[in-house]
């Protein structure tokens, strides 16, 4: 499924914190990343490494108990490493467990005690 621009302007973003890691598009780590916030149509990260602006990229989300695998690009970013990153593609099971990741009231299993990178 592609998101279109006007999607992600229609997504409200949601306070999150999970674990995650950024991928090349070819398979490789790139870095790890803690999510600080998340919507339908992109998300907000820590990465422990600088980000750069048009860099693509597959992000998996450890959240809730589930794997959440969506391919997107990184829209801005700072040295620092925080960064806006754009959603561009994702399955439909991707889909439907981002919006049952999004609708759960906060608890332990979205928290970074809940969530690990492995």
């Amino acid at each position: 499924m592609t998101i279109n621009h006007e999607e992600r302007r229609k997504t409200s973003r949601h306070s999150l914190s999970a674990l995650a890691v950024l991928k090349t598009p070819q398979g490789p780590e790139v870095c790890t990343a803690q999510v600080v916030d998340l919507s339908l149509g992109g998300s907000r990260v820590t990465a422990n490494r600088p980000l750069y602006p048009d860099q693509e990229f597959v992000l998996v989300i450890k959240a809730g108990g589930e794997e959440i695998v969506v391919r997107g690009v990184v829209a801005h970013a700072l040295p620092d490493g925080v960064a806006g990153l754009s959603f561009t593609r994702m399955s439909e099971e991707a889909r439907t467990r981002l919006e049952r990741l999004l609708t759960q009231p906060p608890g332990p299993s979205n928290g970074p005690e809940g969530s690990a990178v492995g």
